[in-house]
């Protein structure tokens, strides 16, 4: 584990190496990097809960447990599945939102499943309508943004659901119990 990623590896000449665990819903769809010296990596880069979780590696298409990991368990099929525990939530660090320039930002959300993904805050009314944000490839949703000086408030409404930035530890609980970001752009504050 890295303060930005859980790190996945296999060794071995193979054509295609994929992760697919219950923290992405068993998919398909976590490819490996291959290395040199047939060394592949994948590295989880998104929030995890605390606790015991189940993987296995698809290699060329087979499934098989990760043989660099000694613990498994058997499942009702009498196959083994690969296992780890966190003794507590992964948050990943991230610097999103990320300064571009002078109040300049990008704001970045990850999902592989995801069909729209909408910025909200303080700075537009908390509209969901009014900042969508446009998918970059590979899973992310980003948007620029220009903000004013001081204290703001946002999280995403992904697919109709409002959701904390999981790039951006600074959170606090809203008058309705809400949890939501906050981000500081520096500079002075204009007066009303």
């Amino acid at each position: 584990m890295l303060e930005d990623g859980l790190v996945f590896t296999f060794i071995g000449d193979a054509k295609t190496v994929v992760l697919a665990g219950d923290f992405n819903g068993w998919k398909t769809s976590l490819l490996f990097e291959k290395k040199t010296n047939n060394i592949w990596i994948y590295t989880w880069d998104k929030r995890m809960d605390g606790g015991k979780h189940l993987y296995k590696l698809m290699i060329d298409g087979i499934w098989i447990e990760d043989p660099l990991n000694t613990n498994f368990i058997i499942d009702q099929s009498g196959q083994k599945v690969s296992c780890f525990t966190l003794e507590k939530d992964f948050i990943p660090f991230k610097k999103f939102p990320l300064l571009l320039k002078e109040n300049e930002y990008v704001f970045r959300y990850y999902s592989d499943s995801a069909h729209s993904v909408m910025l909200v805050g303080d700075f537009n009314h908390w509209n969901p309508y009014s900042n969508p944000m446009k998918y970059a490839g590979a899973g992310w949703y980003e948007i620029r943004m220009k903000m004013t000086p001081g204290y703001h408030t946002y999280c995403y409404v992904v697919d109709g659901e409002w959701i904390p930035d999981p790039g951006n530890l600074v959170q606090y609980a809203d008058q309705t119990g809400n949890i939501v970001n906050v981000l500081k752009v520096p500079g002075a504050l204009k007066p009303y």
